[in-house]
């Protein structure tokens, strides 16, 4: 047992005596890795959330286009006049755990106050639902049809205590 425990020791004295002469790097972080969870709370958490105070009128909202957890998108009584949503949360949420985990690293390296604001292709066509709205009260959105849509839009700003999405929807 001797011999074994000195020939690992000879052996990391001569590693160790390797590494002044090269050059140390630092351990690479791995990017955060999201998952669908993420995605469902950072949903949940834009509905009305205010993230600037000097914009009190910009408020999240997520579940406008997503649904919440309880009900679909079509069926909430908050919908827009003119606005898209997902006929499916399930497939929102993926859709934006997916962006998260692309951009991670960009958004880890977001400083506070900074925003992520894109629109990507989805990697296929997402059914969804349109509202447009009703010619007499253009707030009411009484007028639905089905089509695709394959652009995802995503905005996130970064405060102090985390990531805040503003929005996402699916475009074009």
């Amino acid at each position: 047992m001797a011999e074994g425990a000195g020939e690992a020791g000879t052996e990391e004295a001569e590693s160790a005596s390797d590494s002044p002469t090269e050059e140390k790097e630092e351990p690479a972080v791995a990017p955060k890795l999201y998952t669908r969870e993420d995605a469902a709370r950072l949903i949940d958490e834009s509905e009305g959330q205010v993230i600037d105070s000097s914009k009190p009128g910009a408020k999240g909202h997520a579940e406008t286009h997503t649904g919440s957890r309880e009900d679909e998108a079509l069926d909430l009584l908050n919908r827009r006049g003119k606005t898209t949503m997902y006929r499916s949360r399930t497939q929102a949420e993926k859709d934006l755990r997916d962006f998260l985990n692309r951009h991670s690293e960009e958004l880890d390296k977001l400083p506070t106050g900074g925003k992520l604001e894109l629109a990507e292709p989805v990697s296929q066509p997402r059914p969804v639902y349109e509202a447009q709205p009703w010619e007499p009260n253009p707030g009411a959105a009484t007028v639905i049809t089905k089509t695709t849509k394959q652009k995802l839009f995503v905005k996130i700003i970064k405060t102090g205590d985390g990531l805040h999405l503003r929005t996402m929807y699916l475009q074009e």
